[in-house]
């Protein structure tokens, strides 16, 4: 999937976690608590150190990928996601 978007305004496209579980949570009430609940206890599981330490949400980062088969997203609603990410204030 290529996605291309320009935010709100900073021009740089790049989708921060806060601004990504900011869109997640208006579109899908509830959400981040269902993924907080899913995610791994051992901080050295590679799903643990996505959900932990993630900066910028990306098409193919092991967060994304965490977020769409925890929830069963498609790819629709994964775009849908990131777009409305994207104009969320950093």
């Amino acid at each position: 999937m290529t996605l291309d978007v320009v935010g709100n305004g900073s021009g740089d496209g790049q989708v921060t976690a806060n601004q990504f579980f900011a869109a997640l949570e208006a579109i899908r009430p509830g959400a981040t608590a269902t993924l907080q609940d899913a995610v791994p206890s051992d901080p050295g599981n590679a799903v643990n150190r996505a959900y932990r330490t993630t900066a910028f949400v990306t098409p193919d980062c092991a967060l994304l990928t965490f977020v769409k088969e925890t929830l069963n997203l498609s790819l629709v609603q994964v775009s849908d996601l990131l777009l409305s990410a994207a104009l969320q204030p950093k």
